[in-house]
């Protein structure tokens, strides 16, 4: 009996040890497995922790630390898991330690991708953490991705109100009122973003294309230059910069930087294309149409649909179809001058007098040569154009009033682009002749081969 008595005895004391032991070993473990994250021993603080786990499942300190080792370890599942396990009962965690916990889960499922359920921890989180500017810089993401702007707007307002030393923040609002179209205010908060960070190439870009925008193309192109840095940004901040350019009139500058462009971009064809076409625009304006017009054509290889580069080759068909039509209209003012000169000589016509000259225009009023002594023929009035638009019944009206200004019986428009059908229609009843681009064509390779005068029965 007193043998019993001592075994059992001895078997008590052996029990309370080992719940002794216990109980100063889950402290080590945890203590154990904080340093084996610490040192990046992710799977050792995972094995530790998951012992705690197995004698006291709803330890919540434990359930943290692995839901942050599992997540560390890509295991992203695993970690979502456990950090719901440590907030099954957040009354009894304490407001401090659920704020901490449901940050990482909200961030988790953010990065995830699973913004629906990120932005339900996000809006609790308003209601445990007011001051915390990430919560409402998360929630603005959310809802900039739902196309949903002006409550990302209210969010990211209430971000930078709260912390206004995070660039993140200012990019985000700013970008979100670019969206929105709301051009000034995206200015003013890119800017703002920028002071804080100068190397953020995308904000650079959206900061040009904002003042573009805003027809303020020298700040874009300010702007513009400092995106170029970034690769990703490279290829449409040079494209911008030559429309800027091109926006500002300066069509030297502009085709300077848009063939600079063509030489840096890559062979992403939505960039080339739109390349290619404002280049073309530029060339229209500097009146080289034969190089826009091999622009435009490039376009239409890519994309025949693209903007109205079509119409643009319909406009200048004529041009693209005769090679001395195509010189003649690339001629500096003193050589458009002289060619004009020719093409009234080779109408047997003497120069009475250049009344009028234009970038594009030539008013050239002369008399027609006679044998005949003492003859005096009608003054004629030679209208030249080189401009590429269409005669339209409003060019010929203008056409008309001018012969009356210079008391001419008649006028001969030599031109490298056709009527159009109102223009045609007006002309017949009117003292209006017209030399069309076939005929011109003629003439002026002509004119180049030594045939001055038009030969007789032509």
């Amino acid at each position: 009996m007193i043998v019993l008595i001592i075994i059992l005895i001895s078997l008590a004391a052996l029990v309370a040890a080992y719940m002794f032991y216990k109980s100063l070993s889950k402290p080590r473990l945890l203590k154990n497995a904080e340093k084996d994250m610490k040192i990046r021993y992710y799977s050792r603080a995972i094995k530790n922790l998951n012992k705690i786990l197995k004698h006291e499942p709803g330890n919540v300190q434990a359930l943290n630390l692995l839901g942050e080792a599992l997540q560390k370890s890509n295991n992203a599942e695993q970690a979502i898991k456990a950090y719901r396990r440590a907030l099954k009962d957040p009354a009894l965690i304490g407001v401090d330690f659920e704020k901490e916990v449901r940050m990482k889960l909200a961030n988790l499922l953010y990065d995830k991708g699973e913004h629906t359920y990120a932005f339900e921890e996000y809006l609790i989180l308003t209601k445990l953490d007011e001051k915390n500017a990430e919560i409402y810089y998360k929630m603005g993401l959310v809802y900039k991705e739902r196309n949903k702007l002006e409550e990302a707007v209210k969010n990211f307002q209430l971000a930078v109100k709260r912390d206004n030393k995070i660039p993140a923040y200012f990019f985000q609002l700013g970008d979100a009122y670019f969206r929105s179209g709301v051009f000034a205010r995206a200015q003013e908060t890119l800017e703002k973003c920028l002071r804080l960070d100068q190397q953020n190439s995308h904000a650079w870009y959206l900061l040009g294309i904002s003042y573009k925008n805003m027809n303020n193309n020298r700040k874009a192109i300010e702007a513009l230059q400092k995106a170029v840095k970034e690769k990703e940004y490279k290829d449409r901040s040079l494209l911008f910069i030559g429309v800027c350019y091109y926006n500002l009139e300066e069509y030297e500058y502009a085709i300077k930087e848009l063939e600079n462009a063509l030489k840096q971009v890559s062979n992403e064809n939505k960039i080339k294309k739109a390349i290619y076409y404002y280049l073309g625009l530029a060339y229209e304006k500097a009146s080289e149409i034969i190089k826009a017009v091999e622009q435009w054509q490039k376009v239409v290889k890519i994309d025949p649909a693209y903007e109205n580069v079509k119409d643009k080759l319909e406009k200048y068909r004529e041009v693209n179809a005769y090679q001395e039509i195509k010189k003649f209209i690339d001629t500096s003012q003193n050589e458009f001058l002289e060619k004009g000169k020719a093409v009234i000589t080779y109408f047997n016509y003497d120069i009475h007098e250049v009344v009028q000259t234009e970038q594009n225009l030539l008013y050239i009023v002369a008399r027609e040569k006679t044998s005949m002594v003492g003859a005096k023929s009608i003054l004629k009035l030679f209208i030249i154009s080189k401009s590429t638009e269409r005669l339209t019944e409003k060019h010929l009206r203008t056409f008309l009033d001018d012969l009356k200004k210079y008391k001419c019986g008649s006028a001969l428009i030599v031109s490298v682009s056709s009527p159009t059908s109102d223009g045609a229609n007006f002309m017949d009843t009117r003292p209006l002749d017209l030399v069309e681009p076939q005929e011109l064509d003629k003439i002026l390779t002509d004119i180049k081969n030594g045939i001055t005068v038009r030969p007789e029965g032509t």
